[in-house]
Formats: structure tokens, C-alpha cells, sequence
């Protein structure tokens, strides 16, 4: 998704919203999301929550708040904008 890709899609979404079609905005946003290449489920259970804490818990395990603040920059141009 480029920029202009972006723009284009923001201003659709705040349209959206601004008429009051929120299941279309909603579903705009996740386009977006998708195209960027995260994954959102359908359906948001306690269960798909505790797994995604879960998961997040052990990718810290064991990493200092120094380990954290040392990370490299996000460079990817399209999750940025």
C-alpha cells in the first residue's frame, strides 16, 4: 500500500464513519490492517485474547527494559504513514 494508497483509504474511512456507516468503516480499517499484514479475527473471544497475551508474555520473556528500548526503529514506509 502506498501513501497515496493511504490517503485515499482514510479519507474513504472518515466518510464512512462521518455517514454513520460504521460496519463499513469498520471493515475499510481492516482491509487496511490486512494489507499490511496483520491478521485480526473475526470473532474476538476471551480465549483469542488470553492466547494473543500469552503469546505477546513469552516473546518478552526474559527481555530487559533496556533490551526493549534498544530495538531497532519500525523502517517499514508502509505501517508508518
Amino acid at each position: 500500500m502506498h501513501a497515496r494508497d493511504n490517503s485515499c483509504a482514510i479519507l474513504k474511512t472518515r466518510s464512512l464513519l462521518a455517514s454513520s456507516r460504521f460496519e463499513e468503516g469498520i471493515a475499510e480499517c481492516l482491509g487496511i490492517i490486512f494489507q499490511l499484514g496483520e491478521r485480526i479475527p473475526n470473532e474476538v473471544t476471551d480465549d483469542v485474547i488470553q492466547g494473543e497475551v500469552t503469546q505477546v508474555k513469552l516473546m518478552l520473556h526474559g527481555k530487559s527494559r533496556k533490551d526493549l528500548l534498544s530495538l531497532h526503529k519500525m523502517s517499514d514506509e508502509n505501517k508508518l504513514r
